[in-house]
């Protein structure tokens, strides 16, 4: 009887040691377990240890560029995924929201329909599923995304560049719950828009300064058709000390093998991830151009209205660059005309004849001299030699002077001038006057442009201008524009470029190999 009591009793104990080491084993499974994305409130408390699990992508959504988003899917996969955001330009301008979701995307894989409908509930996005139906932007990727992470749901986020700040910073902090989670966040943007070859190619060395530098402040300036989501993106990246990666820098000049295709969009491909980013060099953009006049301004009308039309098919000139630079040539008499160009990124007036910053780790001087007479050459002169050693790049942007009894209009003159800034340290002199182009010219290993023209006038050289502290090499990037007959401001395009840079390759000062770079739009030693 003892023994019987005593197996009984054994196999009770043994039985209810069980069950507690399987409540033990349940608990700790309940409370280590991670719900599928989209089944918690992206307000809980986060992980502070990331895993390498979460990425956050660039991707292009022109399928001219097929080999470079081919390529970044074939970096980025992983068949454990289990959430994929897809943030896109709002290309057509759809719907009401600022920032919409569908919960039925054109794809094989299923939305997150509870975490798009939480975010609904909370006012961070509105479902509108008839704005996704033409969005490029969203379906010509998504068949990579369903070969990639062939068992993950879908968030697709459509975003407007009317997204306020507040705005911003919610979705900022709602997509980064998904940082310790098996996710990928994907922007698909193109860069560049509406320029040229040598215009897209100087608009990506500063967007990929931006990214490198994680910059959510310089991405304002970045040429991209998705700014508010490359804001988002570089935000969530900052806060988790991601860095980037980059796969590919192009365009669809390069891409098609036709330098002198007409308006080539850029492409940047890469991802944020915990990796170290290879060592990289600063540089920094600057953009020069001509004149700017305030009659030009009131020869059609009221002169803050006439800007923007005279501006509206050049907005993205000013973008891609750190600092765009211009003579204001007349007074102005209200601010209207400052307050303009202002927002369009000439984001400094100044007076003084010269200006001195730090932008991008690099020091810099621009020696900025208008109406140029002969009796100042000593005092510019003095100025330049004083001032070379504080910074790594000295600039003379000069305005010859006109209809003045002691100028150096000649062109002899013009060049003993310039040739005196080179020897006294000037590493660059641009000049804006007169109203045409006039002849570049290499001088002791350095470049002159003897006048980029007026800006609205008949023609006009933009030039964009990089300098890369490691190399300490100087890079210029032509970009001729010209005013049209409907009084707008054009960027030159295809043969009639082809032809604009041939002539000013002959008329330059410089040897054969010089004259074919300039005939290419970049000139680099």
């Amino acid at each position: 009887m003892k023994k019987i009591l005593s197996k009984k009793l054994f196999r009770v104990a043994a039985v209810s040691l069980f069950v507690f080491l399987v409540s033990i084993f349940l608990a700790c499974l309940y409370f280590s377990y991670e719900v599928a994305p989209g089944k918690e409130n992206y307000q809980n408390p986060i992980n502070d240890e990331a895993d390498n699990n979460f990425l956050i992508a660039i991707s292009p959504h022109h399928l001219v560029a097929k080999t470079l988003i081919e390529n970044l899917f074939s970096q980025i996969k992983d068949s454990d995924v289990e959430t994929v955001i897809i943030i896109s330009p709002n290309h057509f301008n759809q719907g009401k929201g600022n920032i919409q979701s569908s919960l039925y995307p054109k794809s094989k894989l299923n939305a997150d329909q509870y975490w798009i409908k939480s975010m609904q509930r909370e006012r961070l996005l509105s479902i509108e599923d008839e704005s996704f139906s033409n969005e490029h932007g969203i379906n010509n990727l998504l068949p990579y995304i369903e070969e990639s992470f062939p068992d993950a749901t879908i968030i697709p986020i459509i975003i407007s560049e009317t997204v306020s700040d507040d705005q911003s910073a919610n979705l900022t902090s709602a997509l980064n719950f998904f940082r310790d989670k098996k996710a990928r966040i994907i922007l698909s943007a193109d860069f560049s828009h509406y320029l040229t070859n040598p215009g897209a190619q100087f608009h990506n060395i500063h967007a990929l300064k931006t990214l490198q530098n994680v910059d959510s402040v310089a991405a304002s300036k970045a040429d991209i058709d998705c700014p508010k989501g490359l804001e988002v993106i570089m935000k969530i990246a900052k806060l988790n000390n991601f860095n980037f990666q980059l796969l590919d820098s192009s365009n669809a000049a390069i891409l098609g093998g036709n330098e002198f295709v007409i308006e080539p969009t850029s492409y940047v491909t890469g991802f944020f991830s915990e990796e170290k980013s290879s060592v990289q060099s600063d540089s920094l953009n600057f953009s020069f151009f001509g004149d700017i006049r305030q009659d030009e301004f009131l020869k059609y009308g009221n002169e803050k209205n006439n800007l923007d039309h005279m501006l509206a098919d050049v907005e993205r000139l000013f973008l891609g660059t750190d600092f765009a630079v211009a003579n204001f040539k007349s007074s102005i008499g209200n601010g209207n005309i400052l307050e303009s160009f202002k927002k369009r990124g000439f984001d400094a007036s100044s007076s003084e004849s010269f200006v001195t910053g730090k932008q991008n780790n690099i020091t810099y001087a621009l020696f900025n001299y208008n109406q140029i007479e002969k009796d100042a050459e000593e005092k510019i002169i003095s100025n330049i030699l004083n001032n070379k050693d504080k910074a790594e790049i000295n600039i003379v942007y000069a305005a010859w002077a006109e209809n003045s009894a002691n100028t150096v209009e000649d062109k002899g003159g013009k060049m003993l001038l310039a040739h005196k800034f080179i020897d006294a340290g000037a590493d660059v002199v641009i000049g804006n006057s007169p109203d045409k182009i006039d002849p570049i010219e290499k001088y002791g290993g350095k470049y002159i442009f003897y006048s980029i023209g007026s800006f609205f006038g008949e023609e006009s050289l933009g030039v964009g201008m990089n300098y890369d502290d490691l190399s300490e090499r100087i890079s210029y990037y032509l970009i001729p524009v010209k005013f049209d007959t409907n009084h707008k401001q054009k960027v030159i395009q295809g043969d009639e470029l082809k032809s604009i840079l041939n002539s000013i390759a002959d008329s330059a000062v410089a040897d054969d190999s010089i004259r074919s770079r300039i005939k290419s739009g970049i000139i680099f030693d």
